[in-house]
């Protein structure tokens, strides 16, 4: 009887350092799904605040997407305001011209601003105010400040409308 008490001893023993071992791997185990809990939550707000470094920097691309947009606009109708003073400078109206008379050119650049061509495009009905329109264009160009605007509108802006009375003279 003896040997079995000292035989079931060990076991008894061996069970409880079994157990012991198998509660301590027990803690182990949720100690470390605690912090990968944690460490998932870092993850959540570390991508969460990427998405919003990505929706700022995006919207930021818009934002000055839009600034060269409006100021290439700028830029356009200054340089049309350049050209549309420039003429009425040169423009010579004939006597007795109706203040209400309305003259519309179309305008046709070269790169570097040159005239290619002027044309009428709603007469006055006054022949005389009509050529006195496309000889002040003729005579205000070249137009060279057509270079200075972006290169993606110096095409658009080769060719345009102006319209001329003689009571919008400066």
């Amino acid at each position: 009887m003896t040997a079995m008490k000292q035989e079931a001893l060990p076991q008894a023993t061996q069970s409880a350092v079994s157990e012991a071992l198998l509660l301590r791997l027990e803690d182990s185990l949720a100690e470390v799904q605690g912090e990968l809990s944690v460490v998932r939550r870092q993850l959540e707000v570390a991508s969460a605040q990427e998405k919003s470094l990505v929706d700022i920097s995006q919207s930021s691309i818009r934002q000055n997407k839009i600034a060269d947009i409006v100021q290439g606009q700028d830029r356009a109708d200054s340089f049309i305001n350049s050209v549309r003073l420039s003429v009425q400078q040169a423009w010579v109206i004939p006597p007795g011209t109706e203040s209400g008379a309305v003259v519309e050119v179309a305008v046709r650049l070269g790169a570097a601003g040159e005239l290619y061509s002027a044309s009428i495009t709603q007469s006055s009905g006054n022949v005389d105010v009509d050529r006195s329109v496309l000889l002040a264009v003729e005579a205000a160009a070249p137009f060279p400040k057509i270079r200075q605007l972006p290169a993606g509108l110096q095409q658009d802006y080769r060719q345009f409308n102006l319209r001329f009375t003689p009571g919008d003279r400066v």
